[in-house]
């Protein structure tokens, strides 16, 4: 026993994989809950770790979050423009897209705001994206320094059209790579770091969920 406990104390790596398998463990029940609680996304993604949004704050192997659906403050864009574009998404697409978990395909991009975790809404579900906006709001910075000092809902309505915004095919809007913007009561999400390697294990556990 004094033997074993030594090649634990002096060999980290090995205590660093047990420590992993049994932190996996603990977590196999909450593995099967995101199955179960997000039935409607996971059986419609061909991969279910590539959705991705960086979390700040945390670095927790699973985490669990509330979607504001409204009345969000709006984070690089004018508080007057984010209206406009609600505004806009709510009559074409019916509901105000800028409320909502902005995240993406692209993992690189992700790590710009946090923690990089793989993200699964919980319950049902609707997402906006568009193949030719990366980041709207970038867009609509260069939007409005090319356009001058007053934009009104008419020139939002114009810029808006010929964006080629949809919501449907959660496959390709995770595999173009550009911002998603996703509607949900919440999201669970699973830290990318805690997945590789567990890739195969978690998501027998997921199937598991979807069946109860």
């Amino acid at each position: 026993m004094k033997s074993t406990e030594f090649i634990m104390e002096w060999n980290p790596i090995q205590r660093a994989r047990q420590e992993k398998a049994e932190q996996f463990n603990a977590n196999e029940q909450k593995f099967i809950q995101i199955g179960k609680k997000c039935k409607p996304y996971l059986s419609q993604v061909q991969d279910p770790f590539n959705l991705y949004r960086g979390v700040s704050g945390t670095d927790d192997a699973i985490i669990k979050k509330r979607i504001r659906l409204d009345n969000r403050e709006p984070l690089g864009m004018a508080p007057t423009m984010q209206t406009m574009v609600n505004k806009y998404f709510n009559e074409k697409f019916g509901a105000p897209f800028r409320f909502s978990a902005l995240c993406t395909g692209e993992e690189w991009v992700a790590e710009g705001f946090g923690d990089v975790y793989a993200i699964f809404p919980i319950g049902d579900f609707k997402f906006l994206w568009a193949n030719d906006v990366e980041d709207l709001n970038e867009h609509i910075w260069s939007f409005e320094e090319s356009f001058g000092d007053y934009v009104g809902y008419s020139d939002i309505t114009q810029f808006l059209n010929d964006k080629d915004y949809r919501t449907d095919d959660i496959n390709s809007a995770i595999a173009s790579g550009k911002e998603i913007m996703l509607r949900a009561a919440g999201y669970y999400g699973i830290h990318k770091n805690y997945i590789n390697g567990n890739e195969t294990q978690i998501q027998k556990l997921l199937e598991i969920g979807m069946e109860q």
